[in-house]
């Protein structure tokens, strides 16, 4: 019996072991998530329990996300230049939007005040659902730092991931990664217009809420080490 329960407890460890060796892809974190996670928000926003979406979303960013290792994906900015995630070197903090969608009045000033707070330690990408063309007169508003990705679906690098990222956790959202392109924090941006609201104090709503989503301790050693995800 004594033999029985020491042969459990070895294979035991040895799961573990070979858990924390493995470390998981986001795309593929992601897609083993997706069928189930995609029913249940579905249903609770059908029935418009929000708080259950809420939760639903929270669970599958901070149970089968964080720590994971994001996909070196390459996109295109609007000069039709490639960008590779690893070749940048710093953490990188990406916002999704869609071109057709209406972005709140302070956005776009408190990304570009972010933009020069943390012009070397921290690069910001626009990832825009749509074509290039629908996204030239935007694309002026934001300060030079920040590249503009435009992100169609019929640009066939990262197809996959693309299709992965507006199909499963939408848009508008934020991803925080850090320099080794792990998976800090993944956050949804609710920031609707509101009447009424100036432009500054719009623009020091979205400041706030934009900056508290990046990890300042990353920022400040890029290097660090977070909960690493795995198998």
């Amino acid at each position: 019996m004594l033999k029985k329960i020491l042969y459990i407890g070895v294979m035991q460890l040895g799961w573990l072991g070979y858990g924390q060796d493995t470390i998981v892809s986001f795309s593929n974190a992601l897609q083993a998530n997706m069928r189930s996670y995609i029913k249940a928000s579905n249903k609770a926003y059908l029935e418009q329990n929000f708080q259950e979406g809420q939760r639903l979303f929270d669970s599958l960013v901070n149970y089968k996300l964080i720590g994971t290792q994001f996909d070196d994906f390459t996109v295109k900015n609007l000069n039709s230049k490639k960008i590779t995630l690893s070749k940048l070197g710093k953490p990188v903090f990406i916002l999704t939007y869609a071109s057709w969608g209406v972005i709140n009045k302070g956005d776009i000033p408190a990304i570009n005040r972010l933009a020069e707070e943390h012009d070397d330690d921290l690069q910001i990408m626009i990832f825009f659902w749509g074509t290039k063309d629908d996204l030239e007169k935007t694309s002026r508003l934001f300060h030079k730092k920040i590249q503009i990705c435009y992100t169609d679906t019929r640009y066939r690098e990262n197809f996959d991931l693309v299709k992965r990222l507006k199909n499963t956790l939408g848009f508008p959202t934020s991803y925080f990664i850090d320099s080794q392109q792990k998976v800090v924090t993944i956050n949804r941006i609710s920031n609707p217009m509101m009447s009424g609201v100036t432009l500054e104090d719009a623009t020091a709503n979205s400041y706030l809420k934009f900056n508290s989503m990046i990890n300042t301790g990353v920022l400040k050693n890029s290097t660090s080490k977070i909960p690493v995800a795995r198998n």
